[in-house]
C-alpha cells in the first residue's frame, strides 16, 4: 500500500498543472487527512474509505465573534491560524507507521466561504501535504455537506444516489438534485438571507447570543413558546411565486423585526420564537415538495438527504420526517456532530470522489486561490483556471 501510494504521489507531482486520480479498489482502505476552515470552525480530521472517522477534531470561536453579533472574517481568519498548530499537533498522535501508510493524501476545503478562512486552510493542507509528499485535494464545501449522510452506516439503509438533497447552514440554503458523486444540479437557493444566518438575526433582535450561531439558542427558547402565538407569513406563499423552488427568508424576517418591543416577557420572546421557526420550516418543507416533484420528473427518487446545521434542529426534522412519510421517501440526515463545519465531511467527499476517480490532485509547492462562491454544480476543480 505505501508503495502504490508513493506511486500516486509521483504521478500527481510530475503533471504540468494537476492530474485526474485514478479510482481506487473499493476494497483496499485507504485514508485522507482533511482540514476544514470556510467560516468560524477550524477542523482536521482522518477518515478512512470504509466511513470510519480515525480522528475529528475542532476548535470554535463563539467567543470572539459574540461582540460582533456575527463572524468577522478576518478575526476568524487569525483564530485559525492560531487554532491550527494546536489542532495539528494532536491529531500528530494518531500518526502511526500502519496509519501513515494508508494515507494517500491531504484534502482541504478550497470554497465556497469566507476567503480569508479559505486561505489559513489551503495554506495548512498544503504545507501537510508537502511533509507528507504527497497530493493535495481541493473540495467543494457543500459538497461535503451533501455527501456527509453517506459517511455513516445506517443498517442496510445507506443514502443511495440519485437523491435530492437540502443544504441548510449559516451560509447556505440549496435544494438540489444529487444524480451521483459530483453530478449536482441545483433546483433552487435563497434569493437574500439564508435560512442560518435569517436564524441568527433574529435570535440578534430578541437578545440571544449569536456567537457561533444563535440557531440553537433560538431554538431552545422556541420549546417554550406558542408556534402560533404571533402571526407569521410563510415566505414565498403568494399564488404567483407559490410553485417556484426559491427560498426567501428577509421578508420574514423583517416582519419579526417590526412585531419585537424593547421590552418584552420572556414568554412574548418565546412565542415570536416558536412562531418565527414553524413559519421559516413550513416554508422550507414546501420547496422541498417542489424540489422532490421536479426532480422525479427525470429520476426515481426514493431519498431525501438534509445536512448543515439547521439540519440538526429537531422541528424541522420532525416536519420533514412527515412530508417524507407521505411521499413514501427515505429522510436521511447525519448526526448532529456532522451537521455543523467539520473537517469529517471534507474528508469524506475527497475520498468519494477518490473511490470513482472523480478527484483531481494538486501538487502541494502550487499556489491555490480560495474560491469564495465556489458553485456546487462546477465542483471540478480546474487549477488552470483558479490557480
Amino acid at each position: 500500500m505505501l508503495r502504490n501510494l508513493r506511486s500516486l504521489s509521483k504521478r500527481a507531482f510530475c503533471a504540468e498543472n494537476c492530474n485526474k486520480v485514478s479510482a481506487f479498489p473499493v476494497g483496499d482502505p485507504f485514508c485522507v487527512v482533511a482540514i476544514e476552515s470556510s467560516c468560524d470552525d477550524t477542523g482536521v480530521a482522518i477518515v478512512e474509505s470504509n466511513r470510519r472517522v480515525l480522528a475529528d477534531l475542532r476548535a470554535g470561536q463563539a467567543h470572539i465573534h459574540e461582540e460582533f453579533g456575527g463572524v468577522n472574517p478576518i478575526f476568524a481568519a487569525r483564530a485559525h491560524n492560531v487554532a491550527f498548530p494546536k489542532l495539528l499537533k494532536k491529531l500528530s498522535s494518531y500518526y502511526t507507521p500502519e496509519l501513515m501508510g494508508k494515507v494517500v493524501g491531504v484534502a482541504a476545503t478550497v470554497g465556497p466561504g469566507l476567503k480569508p478562512c479559505l486561505h489559513e486552510g489551503i495554506e495548512v493542507g498544503l504545507r501537510l501535504a508537502k511533509e507528507f509528499g504527497l497530493p493535495f485535494f481541493p473540495v467543494n464545501h457543500l459538497e461535503g455537506h451533501l455527501l456527509s449522510p453517506r459517511l455513516e452506516e445506517r443498517q442496510g439503509r445507506d443514502v443511495e444516489f440519485p437523491f435530492v438533497g437540502l443544504i441548510l447552514s449559516g451560509g447556505h440554503c440549496q435544494a438540489v438534485l444529487a444524480r451521483n458523486v459530483g453530478e449536482y444540479v441545483v433546483l433552487g437557493e435563497t434569493v437574500d438571507d439564508s435560512i442560518g444566518e435569517a436564524f441568527d438575526k433574529t435570535a440578534r433582535m430578541l437578545g440571544l447570543s449569536v456567537g457561533g450561531g444563535g440557531g440553537a439558542n433560538l431554538e431552545r427558547l422556541a420549546r417554550t413558546g406558542n408556534p402560533f402565538g404571533v402571526k407569521m407569513p410563510i415566505p414565498m406563499a403568494r399564488k404567483e411565486r407559490r410553485h417556484e423552488i426559491i427560498f426567501s427568508f428577509s421578508g420574514l424576517k423583517s416582519h419579526t423585526r417590526r412585531i419585537v418591543r424593547q421590552e418584552m416577557s420572556i414568554s412574548e420572546k418565546a412565542d415570536i420564537a416558536a412562531s418565527f421557526q414553524r413559519a421559516a420550516f413550513q416554508h422550507v418543507v414546501e420547496k422541498a415538495k417542489l424540489a422532490v416533484e421536479q426532480a422525479k420528473k427525470e429520476l426515481e427518487i426514493c431519498s431525501l438527504a438534509v445536512c448543515g446545521g439547521v439540519a440538526s434542529n429537531s422541528l424541522l426534522m420532525d416536519m420533514l420526517k412527515e412530508f417524507s412519510h407521505e411521499k413514501g421517501l427515505q429522510l436521511y440526515s447525519p448526526s448532529q456532530h456532522l451537521c455543523s463545519d467539520n473537517a469529517a465531511m471534507i474528508g469524506w467527499a475527497a475520498i468519494e470522489r477518490l473511490q470513482r476517480g472523480k478527484h483531481t490532485s494538486v501538487p502541494p509547492m502550487v499556489s491555490l486561490k480560495p474560491l469564495p462562491k465556489w458553485s456546487l454544480e462546477d465542483t471540478d476543480y480546474i487549477m488552470n483556471a483558479h490557480g
